[in-house]
């Protein structure tokens, strides 16, 4: 089984466990890694970077109240990047 489908099948878990958030973060990355393999939706998939690049300068705040809430430490280093292709600048 290939990425794309690994990453579908916990989407589609995660929201029969009703954890709409995580299963909208796994889809950042199955539309981003499908377009590595097709490279007709590339154009759609920067688009997408560009609107969750919106929510940049809020990275370090969000994953604060994260942790306080859940108790758990997150990995926030180099959130603010763009996966290599995508930037939607160029």
């Amino acid at each position: 089984m290939g990425l794309p489908f690994k990453l579908s099948q916990l989407v589609l878990q995660l929201q029969k466990q009703k954890l709409y958030s995580y299963a909208g973060a796994v889809m950042v990355w199955l539309h981003t890694v499908r377009s590595a393999q097709h490279p007709q939706v590339r154009y759609l998939v920067k688009e997408m970077w560009r609107e969750l690049e919106r929510g940049f300068p809020f990275v370090s705040l969000a994953a604060e109240e994260i942790e306080r809430i859940e108790h758990r430490t997150l990995i926030i280093d180099r959130a603010t990047e763009f996966p290599a292709g995508l930037n939607p600048h160029l």
